[in-house]
């Protein structure tokens, strides 16, 4: 408020002042101070000075809400967020100034916080702060764990149920996950379907992964290719040679085994046509385990009846003869024969032949039977009834055994249309046939039966319904041409006769002779009708193999295999009795009924001679088991038990 000076053109003057009440307005404050001057005259004056101030202590107060934000995920200028201030002062207008902090880093969390400064007119100076929060998080989340595909094989249950699940991290946090699966895919047999993953973090960054299921479905068993047929085949004709098949699958490949082999002999007779049968059986199996059988059943037919007569038979004029259906005399015979031949029976070849035509029949009668020696015949066409003398004796009778035999074998040939004989096959060694019982019209073969001493020596005694027996040499079965059967021994008997291949007393590197006997065992070994028995069939053995009970009954069906296991049931071990037809080596197998084989191994074998050869089963297959043994074209099986 301070003082005050005056001054008086008369002298001195006395200054007095006197101050007022502090005065108030808002945060307004004033005081008065009033000066009084009196000069010697007591004249006065007065003036005054009035101090002004603002009382405030208050800081300004900030407005608004200065709360945390938070910007969620990668904002793009989390500064923008930070904002501004308001401030009030009661005392009048605010200076509001703000400064920025670094931003923080916690991990994936980031913040930045603006600081606010309030200064009002007095300086009075108050702050505040805003906060903004985010996540920095551009990365996805990553999957843990194997998705590789997975292969569930054949004809899955449930496939979609292997899709599985999936987890994954996040380095800024929780993972959510959702899946999502395709259609179900095909391509031929193979199947999958894919389950798709889809991780997502807060931030919403993704990643997907996936699981492929795959599997094959296949249902459909293999199809066999090329499997052999079954057949009926004669009596005569060789089994055929095993031919394995194979199979095919739509899905992939497929393996085929043999299963097993049977081989039975039956009994002829009115009710049953065949006297062995051959089954042979393979299982293919698919890679998803899908099966399929195939058995091939190879009948042999029972023997019928051939007829054939011989050159005696042909030259009684008053003989009855049979063709297998009928009986007939011996000129109604030959005409059949000639009949079923066309009407001209050649026997020969052009240029060397002998010529048989309807007709004919009493000068064939009058020709057989011959004999003499085996030669070419001479240059010339000849008819039977008009024979030359060379080669005829004087009572008429054909003079060289190979014509006679061959116009036998070839009369015999035409017996039946078409023939019987003519397609019989021929090899080298012992035929052997049976007589028919009951005569003509009869295929039953007679059983022929071994009597023997039913004390020792056990000595065979005599044979009934004995077989007959013919040996055909192996030069003359090499020396045909063509098939090697009746027909083809025909053919070789008539180039033989016409010396084809030019070399005098042979043929084709068979003697004449040689020819000669082979068409009249021919002739011969069928004579009246016999029933074919086999090649090189066994002898009644010369002592008996069951002694004591003084008769074997040898069956008429050819030699088999004959295979006995003891003992049956077994325990642990057991021992096969070989029997075998025929010299060779011996192939065994075990199996178990289910066909996994166990063991294998190889025997030397001696035609109709036992031979024992021991096995013993592994524990772990003690049940029944299948035995298969093969000797040459023999098989036999069988299955031994077990107690369990």
């Amino acid at each position: 408020l301070g003082s005050a000076t005056a001054t008086d053109v008369c002298g001195a003057v006395t200054i007095t002042s006197s101050d007022g009440a502090v005065q108030s307005s808002g945060c307004n404050r004033s005081r008065t101070r009033t000066f009084t001057a009196t000069d010697g005259c007591l004249n006065t004056s007065t003036t005054s000075r009035t101090v002004r101030w603002i009382v405030d202590v208050t800081p300004p107060a900030f407005t608004g809400s200065y709360a945390d934000v938070n910007l969620g995920c990668n904002p793009a200028n989390p500064d923008g967020a930070l904002g501004s201030a308001t401030a009030t002062d009661v005392c009048g207008a605010v200076t509001i100034t703000s400064s920025d902090g670094a931003v923080q880093s916690d991990g994936c969390a980031r913040w930045r916080t603006r600081t606010f400064t309030a200064t009002d007119g007095c300086l009075n100076t108050s702050t505040t702060s805003r906060t903004v929060r985010w996540i920095a998080d551009v990365t996805p989340p990553a999957f843990a764990g194997s998705y590789t595909d997975v292969n569930l094989g054949c004809n899955p249950a449930n496939p979609a149920g292997s899709l599985g699940s999936a987890s994954a991290t996040d380095a800024c946090g929780a993972v959510t996950i959702t899946q999502t699966d395709g259609a179900v895919a095909s391509n031929g047999c193979n199947r999958s379907q894919t389950r798709t993953f889809t991780a997502r973090d807060g931030c919403n960054n993704t990643s997907t992964t996936s699981r492929t299921v795959r599997w094959i479905a296949d249902l459909t068993p293999p199809t066999f290719v090329g499997a052999p047929a079954s057949v009926d085949i004669e009596c005569y004709e060789e089994i055929p040679a095993v031919v394995n098949p194979t199979a095919t699958d739509a899905c992939g490949s497929a393996t085929v085994v043999s299963t097993g082999t049977t081989d039975n002999n039956l009994v002829c007779s009115v009710t049953n046509a065949f006297k062995r049968i051959v089954t042979r059986s393979w299982k293919a199996t698919d890679a998803c385990g899908n099966t399929a059988t195939y058995t091939q059943t190879i009948r042999v037919k029972c023997c019928e009846a051939i007829c054939t007569y011989t050159q005696g038979a042909y030259g009684n004029a008053g003989g009855q003869d049979c063709d297998g259906d009928n009986s007939m005399s011996t000129t109604a015979l030959i005409n059949q024969s000639i009949a079923n031949w066309g009407g001209t029976l050649t026997v020969g070849k052009p240029g060397h032949s002998i010529v048989i035509g309807t007709g004919d029949a009493s000068c064939v009668i009058a020709a057989l039977p011959g004999g003499g020696p085996a030669k070419e015949l001479p240059a010339g066409n000849f008819d039977i009834c008009d024979l030359p003398n060379s080669l005829v004796n004087g009572q008429g009778r054909i003079k060289n055994v190979l014509l006679a035999q061959t116009i036998t074998l070839g009369l015999n040939i035409g017996i039946t249309s078409p023939s019987d004989l003519g397609v019989f096959p021929l090899q080298a060694g012992v035929l052997a046939t049976a007589d028919p019982v009951g005569g003509c019209g009869s295929d039953i073969p007679e059983e022929r039966i071994c009597h023997y001493n039913t004390s020792s020596p056990y000595n065979l005694i005599s044979v009934e319904n004995e077989y007959t027996y013919r040996t055909i040499s192996a030069a003359v079965v090499n020396a045909i041409v063509g098939p090697k059967t009746v027909a083809g021994l025909f053919d070789l008997a008539n180039r033989a006769l016409a010396n084809v291949d030019g070399v005098v007393g042979s043929e084709n590197g068979a003697s004449l002779s040689d020819i000669a006997g082979a068409a009249g065992a021919i002739n011969e070994v069928f004579d009246e009708c016999k029933i074919f028995i086999g090649w090189n069939v066994a002898p009644c053995p010369p002592t008996d193999p069951t002694p004591g009970d003084g008769r074997v009954a040898t069956s008429t069906a050819s030699p088999a295999l004959a295979v006995t296991a003891f003992p049956n049931p077994y325990e642990e071990n057991f021992s096969l009795r070989i029997n075998s037809p025929v010299t060779g080596q011996a192939l065994i197998g075990f199996y178990t009924i289910d066909g996994v084989k166990i063991g294998e191994m190889k025997r030397d074998v001696v035609a109709s001679r036992d031979v024992w050869v021991p096995y013993n089963v592994p524990a772990v297959y003690r049940t029944r088991i299948v035995y298969t043994v093969s000797v040459g074209s023999y098989n036999a099986r069988g299955v031994v038990l077990s107690p369990n």
